[in-house]
């Protein structure tokens, strides 16, 4: 056990776990490293699948839909570094995949390990931390908020090959995923320039133009897709 202060928090370590957030150490990892560890996720993810935990009553796989986009619709509007319209465009999207988006069952899922919480050590995964929640419905989405966040990082996707040969998403499937994508996309643009207690997210011209090509980059995609 452990105990100390950071800046103005205080924290104590109960136990310890090596290893550092994958995103951290993304650049060390080989394709097969990274494709044992993408096994491995989706195995953790498949178990937590099955756990006898479940949503509210009242709760849908659209509101979280809902509830994604009429967030970074809000903040979008609020900071205006991006075209809000963006919104527009995927509401119209999500309208093409409305009957699978009401099919998805409310299974949990851990849906925050992207870039980071995922610890790796030595080319393996260690452990997994910050789960004080967790999803329900569609494990896709934690897929695609790896892949955002990696675009955004500006780092090889090589990892969601992988983890999407796990998975074998079948043709709806994909095009949902990509639908994520684009979500978690705009979430990002919303969260430039804002404060979340006392870290405000970083914005310049480099960033909004990062953010827009991936936006531009996803939508490609979701058309050559769309006519196969």
């Amino acid at each position: 056990m452990s105990e100390g202060k950071y800046k103005d928090y205080s924290y104590l370590i109960l136990s310890y776990i090596r290893g550092d957030d994958i995103g951290n150490v993304y650049c060390k990892l080989n394709d097969s490293e990274k494709k044992q560890i993408a096994k491995e996720v989706v195995k953790i993810q498949r178990k937590v699948s099955r756990l006898d935990i479940h949503a509210d009553m009242e709760w849908t796989w659209n509101c979280f839909v809902d509830k994604m986009l009429n967030r970074a619709e809000k903040r979008i509007k609020r900071k205006n570094y991006f075209d809000f319209n963006k919104i527009y465009i995927i509401k119209k999207l999500q309208q093409e995949i409305q009957e699978y988006l009401d099919k998805v069952p409310i299974a949990p899922y851990l849906d925050d390990i992207s870039t980071k919480n995922l610890l790796i050590y030595e080319g393996n995964v260690s452990g997994i931390i910050d789960i004080d929640w967790m999803g329900f419905g569609d494990m896709l989405t934690f897929v695609a908020l790896t892949r955002v966040s990696l675009l955004n990082m500006d780092l090889d996707t090589k990892y969601i090959d992988y983890l999407l040969d796990e998975i074998r998403p079948n043709t709806i499937e994909y095009k949902a995923f990509i639908f994520y994508c684009l979500i978690y996309c705009v979430d990002f643009m919303g969260e430039r320039g804002m404060q979340f207690l006392d870290k405000t997210i970083p914005v310049n011209e480099n960033i909004i133009e990062r953010l827009n090509d991936i936006f531009d980059f996803l939508m490609e995609e979701w058309d050559k897709y769309c006519k196969r």
